[in-house]
Parts: C-alpha cells; sequence; structure tokens
C-alpha cells in the first residue's frame, strides 16, 4: 500500500460487455415537441473502488424518469445518452423524449417529482443532484415506436448496477459488482456498455449469463 509496513493482498477479475439493442423507429403524429432531459451533479467515481458507496447512477435515474413518465402519457424515446469511461460511475446523462404539446406541463411535473424522491432516496450521497426538463422546439421527424421506447429503457434498468454480493468471508469487502457505464443512441440501435467485477470466478459468469 501506500504506507509503510502495511500490504495489501486481493484479486479481481473483471469482464466488459457490449450490447446493441436494435430499434425501430417510426413518424411521429402532428403536434408533438423535443423535450430533453437531463440529470446532472453526480459524484459518479470509481466503479470498482466507489461501487460500495451506493451513488447515483445518471444512466439509471434518467431512465427511471423517462420510464415514469411514459405510463403517464404518450411519449416516445428519440435518444438517450450518458457515461463515459467503464471504470466510472456515470455523473450525467440525458434523453431527449417527444411529447404532445399538451403533455409537457405534465412532464415537468413528472420531472419534479422524481427528483424529490431521488432526493431522498440519495440525500448524503447526492447533495448535488439535479434533473431538469427543458423543451426543445418541434419534434424531430421520427423516434423509436413505443415498443423499442419500453424495451430500450427497459434493458437499461435491468442491467445488474451496483453491490451484487459481499464477501462471505471477508467482513466488508465487496465480492461482485456491475457498472451500467455508457449508453449511445445509434441511427438503428442503443449501444450499451457494461463492466463487471469479481474475485469469485463462478459469480463474475451468473453476472454475465444474466
Amino acid at each position: 500500500s501506500e504506507e509503510e509496513g502495511v500490504f495489501y493482498v486481493g484479486c479481481a477479475g473483471g469482464r466488459d460487455t457490449s450490447i446493441r439493442l436494435p430499434v425501430a423507429r417510426a413518424p411521429l403524429p402532428a403536434g408533438h415537441v423535443a423535450v430533453r432531459v437531463d440529470v446532472k451533479g453526480l459524484r459518479g467515481g470509481h466503479s470498482g473502488l466507489d461501487i460500495v458507496l451506493n451513488r447515483g447512477n445518471a444512466l439509471r435515474l434518467v431512465a427511471r424518469t423517462v420510464s415514469a413518465a411514459a405510463d403517464a402519457m404518450p411519449l416516445r424515446l428519440v435518444a438517450i445518452e450518458g457515461g463515459d469511461k467503464l471504470n466510472a460511475i456515470p455523473r450525467e446523462a440525458w434523453a431527449k423524449v417527444a411529447v404532445p404539446a399538451a403533455s409537457v406541463a405534465a412532464l415537468e411535473g413528472i420531472c419534479a417529482a422524481q427528483l424529490a424522491g431521488f432526493r431522498t432516496e440519495f440525500a448524503s450521497a447526492e447533495p448535488e443532484l439535479s434533473l431538469t426538463a427543458a423543451r426543445e422546439g418541434e419534434a424531430p421527424a421520427d423516434a423509436m415506436d413505443e415498443a423499442s421506447t419500453r424495451t430500450a429503457l427497459a434493458l437499461v434498468l435491468g442491467l445488474p448496477h451496483g453491490v451484487l454480493a459481499m464477501s462471505r468471508d471477508l467482513p466488508g469487502l465487496v465480492e461482485t459488482s456491475s457498472n451500467v457505464a455508457r449508453v449511445r443512441t445509434e441511427a438503428s440501435a442503443v449501444a450499451i456498455l457494461t463492466s463487471s467485477r469479481s474475485s469469485n470466478a463462478s459469480a463474475l459468469d451468473g453476472v454475465i449469463g444474466q
């Protein structure tokens, strides 16, 4: 270690996973507008050293917000983006959605309610957390269809993230964890990168197998 007379002994295997989810796009009905939902201000951190701190993942928070809105109104996902390095917990993420112009106020209300919930959920871990919704004018010509919108959001939320198992032998030691690290939207797919770690090869196989 960095301290004289102190030694660290340990090991961790890791595996990165690249996922491409094909998505279908369809024209948007008249009267839709584009709204950008942003999550910012998270602490992030190293996906190995800091995963035990249970900090927020911006990608998952923006997906939770958009998914809540999709349950309440006609909503189509245009794009979702966030994260950078595989070994970093995402600090910022955004999603562009298309909704009827009459639903913008309701969407803003849902975002405000989600922010209040997140601030309670991550009160001490993420004091600078922010979530905003800003209208960006007329919607683009097309967006993901309803099925692709639902599937893309469900995938981001369904992938394993955070501490998955603690060591059964060493108190306080994370054995297995995973990080939803990066999401990018392509013309016909959503590309997702994850980074998983474990000191137990069987457990790591189990995470990847999910």
